[in-house]
């Protein structure tokens, strides 16, 4: 599939999603059909599954935007962005964002729901975790479905060690994944705490409308820094 939003329009379409967050609305464009995506993919290619929406983001993006500590000003890192959703949340409460993604497709999808929502605030970047090349630490690192391949678990884990400041949070969201323990423990070996809490929203790729709910983990993880 070539990485252009115009193709991606015309070859499996874009879908207007409209939420509305504590009182706020977001606008987000994403591909709709997971079957329409995998029809378009060549051959072995690895399916952009980033031009979702996933239920995951939107678990995040409702967490967010209920966080207890003030936003503003805070530094945001968001990795594998995606459409964009819970960085905007963060964006719209007043932090200076920095969206991540590994493909230039995602990273043009989430500059333009950015567009859409009139979030100056936020910067893009490309970047891989295995050759990570984000510059900057940050107060916070959220992410949204990061889990799902176990052969990068190390990689991401070096990513947010890097990348978060000392006593600065990370808030994660996951789909339930049975690889998710596996990155978890990585991270309990490494002197972080876990916590865990449930999200419950409703289903994005079933038939409408969508009456069931989907169960999204939301892990805190913190780590004491000794002076």
């Amino acid at each position: 599939m070539r990485h252009n939003l115009d193709d991606i329009r015309r070859l499996v379409g874009l879908h207007t999603y409209t939420f509305d967050i504590e009182s706020v609305k977001y606008t987000i464009e994403a591909v709709e059909s997971q079957d329409a995506l995998l029809d378009c993919v060549e051959g072995d290619a690895e399916p952009p599954y980033g031009l979702l929406l996933w239920e995951s983001a939107l678990a995040l993006a409702h967490t967010l935007s209920l966080n207890d500590e003030p936003w503003m000003g805070k530094d945001v890192l968001e990795l594998g962005c995606g459409t964009g959703l819970p960085g905007l949340v963060c964006a719209r409460l007043g932090a200076g964002v920095v969206q991540t993604d590994m493909l230039s497709i995602y990273i043009r999808l989430a500059q333009h729901n950015g567009g859409l929502n009139d979030r100056p605030n936020i910067r893009y970047h490309i970047s891989n975790w295995e050759q990570w090349n984000t510059p900057g630490t940050f107060d916070v690192i959220i992410g949204a479905d990061l889990f799902y391949d176990r052969r990068v678990h190390r990689d991401l884990a070096t990513v947010i060690s890097r990348s978060l400041k000392p006593g600065g949070t990370v808030i994660l969201a996951d789909p339930q994944r049975i690889s998710t323990p596996g990155f978890l423990d990585i991270m309990n070996v490494g002197g972080w705490q876990v916590s865990t809490t449930v999200v419950k929203v409703h289903a994005l790729h079933d038939s409408p409308p969508n009456p069931l709910l989907r169960e999204i983990d939301i892990h805190r993880l913190f780590k004491h820094h000794v002076v």
